[in-house]
Formats: structure tokens, sequence, C-alpha cells
């Protein structure tokens, strides 16, 4: 379980990059390299609910980029858990693609993409609705070099994780 909960919560890091483009204006396209935070609004804070309901096309098309980023990507960074034996599934499956066969690029099983499609969706709308909610005055603009180095900070921990778990480190610790 305490596997399963770390996964989920440290994804959120990897989320940024997908949860950015529904805080643009135009979704899903936008040639400035600035990010711009969800809509701003005047004083009259509206519900959370607002944010979903005002444009119904964003928002699924979020819940649908949110759930794929996550059902595509979190295997890929499961795998480096698996390939460094801190998990073991009782029926998994393998792609090579770009390993060896005796260490696959993907090393997973059936109920870990929808896992993390699930994972992806949640923190990703929890995101969008607690920034709303703790929203403050002096929001900065999120670029896109920052998130790209959130994502490789994200990847390079899961990937630590598991050379510290092959050298001897406890789990519990990890």
């Amino acid at each position: 379980k305490a596997l399963i909960i770390h996964k989920v919560v440290s994804f959120a890091t990897l989320k940024s990059f997908a949860i950015n483009h529904v805080k643009r204006n135009d979704y899903p396209f936008q040639s400035s390299s600035q990010l711009k935070l969800w809509s701003s609004r005047d004083d009259n804070v509206s519900p959370p609910l607002d944010i979903i309901t005002s444009n119904p096309t964003r928002s699924i098309l979020f819940s649908i980029s949110q759930t794929t980023a996550g059902a595509l990507l979190g295997p890929f960074l499961d795998s480096y858990h698996s390939a460094n034996g801190v998990l073991q599934y009782d029926l998994p499956f393998s792609a090579v693609l770009w390993g060896s066969t005796s260490i696959p690029a993907l090393t997973t099983t059936w109920w870990v993409p929808p896992l993390f499609g699930l994972a992806g969706f949640l923190i990703g709308w929890l995101y969008i609705i607690l920034d709303d909610v703790l929203k403050e005055d002096n929001m900065k603009a999120i670029t896109v070099p920052m998130i790209l180095i959130g994502i490789s900070l994200f990847t390079f921990q899961y990937w630590l994780s598991g050379i510290l778990y092959v050298n001897g480190v406890d789990r519990s610790i990890i």
C-alpha cells in the first residue's frame, strides 16, 4: 500500500506539465513560452465547481489528457522499480523497445496503466481546484523550462529510488 501511495503522490510533479495546458487561456494551443495561470477573476471567488462547469469542453479535454498521460507515462516510471527489483508482478508483461531482454524498457502488469491514469486524473484536478481555492495574489507564471526541469527531477527520483534499493537501502527509507 505504501508503495502505491508513494507512486500516486510522487506522480504529481510529472502532472504539472499537462496541467498547465488547461491553465492557458486558449487550450490546447498557445504560441507563447510563458504559460498563463488560470484565468484571473475579480474578488467574487466562485466555488471550485465553476472551474469545471464554466468550460465543459476544456474540462473534458483536460480530464482526457491527464488520464492518458498518467496511463502512458506512469508504467514507464514504474519500470524503474521493476528493473531494479523494488517490486515484482505476478503476471507481468514486458516490451524491450530501447532496452534489452534482460532489462526491458517496460515491465508492468494490466492494472498499472489504469491506476496511473486514475492518479493523473485525480492529481490533475486537485491541482486546478486547490489552486483556485488557495489562490494567492502573486502567483508566478510557470515557464516551459521550469516544467521540464520538474519532470526531469521527478523521473530522476524514480530512477534513483530503484538504484538505492539495489544498493541495499531499505524500501521504508526510500
